[in-house]
């Protein structure tokens, strides 16, 4: 074949299907090793590495290939979540920085550093940061909550309602806008507003 990195690569899947985890470490080494920017080898072996919680492994991994290969856009977003895992939460957001340098309209590291934080009470900046993303993904569920909880955070509960509503007019089963709409009434002294939201909270997930 003229492709040898390619079918080292599958070899290493079907060996780590097969629970033969160090004969898959070698064959995604072998497959790196016949083409070092090989990503998908990289990714491979860095997950192979986590599945074994070998977390700091994984990192020098993602590390090295880094310092000869400073635009991979990807392994910067990679890295990013994994030094989430290993809380380092501020190198983790220097790696999504990263990633948005060399790729500006990057919503999912846009997304992963403001989770980070808002995890972090860094609330006004994550703000920031789910804005950015949703002016690329305008319709993600996932971020316009955020946003609404970052306002609620911030007590603008008027513009928290307003983006809990958004979620619910792209998704109406989802309860934890409904529950933000409650809160949000609730702190507001809307009570029978919010005893509304509520009862439509329950109704979707009554074991809630």
């Amino acid at each position: 074949t003229d492709q040898p990195s390619e079918v080292y690569l599958q070899m290493g899947n079907i060996a780590q299907i097969c629970n033969k985890l160090p004969e898959s470490e070698a064959y995604y080494r072998k497959a790196l090793e016949l083409q070092p920017e090989y990503e998908e080898a990289l990714f491979e072996l860095a997950f192979l590495f986590e599945s074994e919680d070998k977390l700091l492994d994984s990192k020098e991994l993602y590390e090295a290939y880094l310092e000869k290969n400073p635009y991979a856009t990807m392994v910067w977003y990679n890295q990013g979540v994994l030094l989430k895992k290993l809380g380092n939460y501020e190198k983790a957001i220097e790696a999504f920085d990263y990633a948005l340098i060399i790729q500006e309209s990057f919503h999912a590291a846009y997304f992963q550093k403001g989770i980070l934080l808002q995890e972090s009470f860094r609330f006004e900046e994550a703000l920031q940061v789910f804005l950015e993303a949703a002016a690329i993904n305008k319709k993600d569920v996932h971020t316009l909550y955020h946003i609404a909880e970052c306002f609620e955070n911030l007590e603008g509960y008027r513009e928290a309602f307003r983006y809990y509503k958004k979620v619910l007019l792209l998704d109406d089963q989802y309860v934890d806008a409904w529950i933000g709409m409650g809160a949000c009434q609730e702190k507001r002294e809307k009570y029978i507003q919010a005893i509304h939201f509520y009862e439509k909270a329950l109704k979707i997930d009554d074991d809630n």
